[in-house]
This record gives C-alpha cells, structure tokens and sequence, in this order.
C-alpha cells in the first residue's frame, strides 16, 4: 500500500511538475504520508457478497490497513510537519492568541465572581471590590488587543472572516431547525442552505475585510479631524 502510494505521489507529481507549477518537495512527503484509509475502505469491503471469495480475509486486511494508517501515519504526522516546517506561526499571530487567551480568561473570571455574588456566596461588598477590578482587568486586555488588530490589518482580515463563516453556521443550524420543526418546506430550506453555502464557499464574502478595515480607520481619523477648532 505505502509502495503504491509513493508511485501515485512522487511518479505523477514528477510527470505534472514538468508541464504544470512545481509542488514543493515537503508537499510531496505530507502528500505521501497523509495517505489514511477509513470508512470508505471499510465500506467498499463490506459491500462485497459473502459468497465472494476470501471476504474474511480481505476484511480483517483492510481493517488492519486503516488501524495502521490511523495509529501510524494518523498520529505522526503532526511530527512530519514541524520537520518538515510546514507549521509556523507568525509572530503576530502569536501574540494575537496570547491577548485573546487573556482577555478571554478576564472575562471568565469576572462571570464566575458575578455568578457567585448572585448566588449570596460573596457579599457585596467584596463584590464591589473585585468587581472593579475585574473589570478593569477586562478593559486593559480589550484594549490591548485592539490595539494589536489596528496595527495589524491582516490579523483583522482573519478574525472578520472566521467570525463572518461562524455566523453563518449558525444561520445554518437555524435553518435545519426550522425544517425540523416544519416551519419553512424542504424547497426552502434548500434554496436559503444554497445562498448560505455560496457565502460560506466565498473567500471574502461581501467587503474585503482589509480594505474596510482601512476604510475605518480613515473615517475615524477624518471624524476627529473634523471635531478639531479651526483658527
């Protein structure tokens, strides 16, 4: 199996890159390892007959051959990539994460302080204390990772975009609960579930993320300008 694959990957992608643009080396060793077997190949195999010839043994074959891909080359391939260093990070993106964890754990622990002072577990007047502080904690971190975004536009670009496809998972989700329950048809649904795909296939549905973020920032700089006196 993993002789076939080598001639499929490395032969044929040799053959393309002469005509074609050329697929990196390191492409070619995750396209080769990568090669995992599941459900498709269980499938196939148990469509056979069981009057077919050796159907036992070619299941126990092929079910041995996905837990070897899935134990094997499944768990590994993660090591692949960092040799091969596929999987980097940007410095940016780095310290994106870091503010983001942060303000997200502010914001956890001012819920959890509130929860317990509504709960009579804290007094208020402890409750007064901490909450300021929490919240000031909240704020310094929100600030901060505007402030991040802002020098970053690229950063920007992607939290809109992930943020863009997450809502419309949920008006996903909405839509098949409102089928479901049988307040839209079927032909509806299919035709709404239809535009939302197209979005969700889009790489940047609507705006370009950069180009408004830059349109932002110069509405706000031409807004402030404006509320400057004039001599």
């Amino acid at each position: 199996m993993l002789l076939s694959r080598v001639l499929v990957v490395y032969l044929l992608t040799w053959i393309s890159n002469r005509w074609r643009g050329k697929v990196p080396l390191a492409y070619q060793h995750v396209q080769f390892w990568g090669g995992l077997r599941g459900a498709i190949s269980l499938a196939l195999v148990l469509s056979l007959p069981a009057s077919f010839a050796d159907r036992n043994l070619l299941l126990v074959m092929t079910f041995g051959m996905v837990v070897f891909t899935l134990l094997v080359q499944g768990t590994t391939m993660n090591n692949l990539l960092q040799r091969l260093h596929l999987v980097q990070r940007e410095a940016a993106e780095l310290e994106y994460e870091r503010r983001h964890g942060r303000l997200m754990a502010a914001r956890a622990a001012h819920r959890r302080v509130s929860d317990l002072h509504a709960m009579g577990m804290i007094s208020t007047t402890t409750w007064d204390q901490l909450e300021e502080e929490l919240t000031t904690r909240v704020r310094a971190h929100q600030d901060a990772q505007q402030m991040l975004l802002n020098s970053e536009p690229s950063l920007y670009a992607a939290e809109l975009e992930d943020t863009r496809r997450e809502a419309l998972r949920a008006e996903r989700i909405t839509l098949m609960e409102l089928l479901s329950s049988g307040v839209i048809s079927e032909h509806i649904y299919s035709e709404l579930v239809g535009e939302i795909d197209i979005d969700l296939s889009t790489e940047h549905p609507g705006r370009d993320p950069v180009e408004q973020h830059d349109a932002e920032l110069t509405s706000v700089a031409v807004g402030e300008g404006s509320r400057q006196p004039h001599s």
